[in-house]
């Protein structure tokens, strides 16, 4: 069972440059898997061959592409992975694979802001041996949502209960909302998708389902960035019956709305059934929150020193001691990861200072070594799709 200290912590060891004695002290090693593109914005991850490893959806938003990668398998892993260009759509903020008309093969769907506020779906060619051949793909935008809100986050779900995967997207600034889209019977049929208005809001970060209450339904857990709501909440799945009814899904506050939260995670520290919720936050600081029956406690973590502007976080056993780690990105050009030990967190450095805006991060064993690499993308400077090595156990 995974060790649980955090609770028995008052304090945190704030740990700049490096830990004594340790290889994990360095930098880690970063393999490139795309750059040739500028902007990428975000990765979700996907096992779209059926191979065994997971795959990359990215949006690229200066470029307009959106870009699928095939995990190349671990003997090739280091090298650029293979590509697809599935789409040309402008300001893409967020690219994720989804099934959506149940025929075997991955599709992805493209959120996009700007003056196209529109939401496309990037249909998978049915030959799985076609996947890496950018003619084979077709782009349609959902009618519905076209030119509507600037899309930011899209999270696909079985909502209600029959069909194919409904959506859930979120958007920005004027008349933002986050809203759910159900699939219809024929999938394929985009004009007949229903759009379903859940709540207002005001820059949405992440979306994520999970069944909060135990229910056995999935609820809708998101950050929301800016605007009055702002913070982080978690809206209660009313039953299918209901679900076409906004006033039905009830909304549960979990914290938050003192900052402009950004990306976050969802994981389970103790075992205990609860999962403690870890967001980034642009005032210097993560907030960690912890279900005790029902009410939310927060606990503040301090970022590296000089940075303020969080953005992504991700946790895993990093260095393999049985308990609970986290590595974090941030918008003014750092990622670390956190120890979680006896005394405090550790702050430990991942990247070098290469690099200004880097974005949402993944925890997997991309290389097949046995612990936990990390995944991102930067947007600024060119790094484009990026891993980095854990040292652990590459020696």
């Amino acid at each position: 069972m995974l060790a649980f200290r955090i609770r028995q912590i008052g304090s945190f060891l704030i740990v700049f440059g490096s830990l004594i004695g340790s290889v994990q002290a360095d930098a880690w090693k970063r393999h490139v898997i795309d750059d040739n593109a500028a902007g990428a914005d975000g990765v979700r991850l996907l096992d779209i061959d059926r191979d065994g490893k997971l795959d990359i959806a990215t949006g690229w938003e200066e470029a307009g592409l959106v870009r699928a990668y095939l995990h190349p398998q671990f003997s090739r892993v280091k090298q650029r992975w293979p590509q697809v260009t599935v789409g040309n759509v402008p300001k893409p903020e967020d690219a994720v694979f989804c099934d959506l008309d149940q025929d075997g093969r991955f599709d992805l769907i493209s959120c996009c802001e700007g003056s196209t506020k529109s939401v496309f779906v990037h249909w998978s060619p049915k030959d799985v041996g076609q996947l890496l051949n950018s003619s084979s793909w077709t782009t349609e935008a959902i009618p519905a949502l076209v030119g509507q809100q600037a899309w930011m986050f899209c999270v696909p779900g079985q909502i209600d209960g029959i069909g194919g995967p409904d959506l859930i997207v979120g958007s920005k600034g004027e008349n933002a909302s986050i809203s759910l889209l159900i699939n219809p019977a024929r999938s394929r049929e985009l004009n007949s998708w229903q759009v379903i208005r859940l709540r207002d809001s005001g820059w949405i970060m992440s979306l994520q389902l999970h069944d909060m209450n135990q229910d056995g339904a999935i609820d809708i857990l998101l950050s929301d960035r800016r605007g009055t709501r702002r913070g982080v909440y978690w809206l209660e799945n009313p039953g299918v019956e209901k679900i076409r009814y906004p006033e039905s899904w009830r909304e549960h506050l979990i914290g938050g709305q003192d900052h402009e939260v950004m990306f976050l995670d969802r994981f389970d520290f103790d075992a205990d059934r609860r999962p403690e919720i870890l967001t980034a936050t642009q005032q210097g600081q993560l907030l960690l929150f912890s279900d005790q029956d029902g009410k939310w406690s927060a606990e503040a973590i301090e970022l590296p020193k000089g940075f303020q502007r969080g953005k992504g976080v991700a946790a895993g056993d990093i260095d393999k001691d049985g308990s609970i780690d986290f590595a974090a990105t941030t918008e003014d050009g750092s990622v670390a990861w956190y120890r979680n030990t006896e005394q405090g967190w550790q702050i430990v450095p991942i990247s070098t200072r290469d690099g200004i805006k880097f974005d949402r991060a993944e925890l997997i064993d991309l290389d097949g070594d046995g612990d936990l690499d990390l995944i991102t993308c930067e947007e600024r400077t060119g790094l484009g799709v990026i891993w980095y090595e854990n040292p652990l156990l590459s020696q």
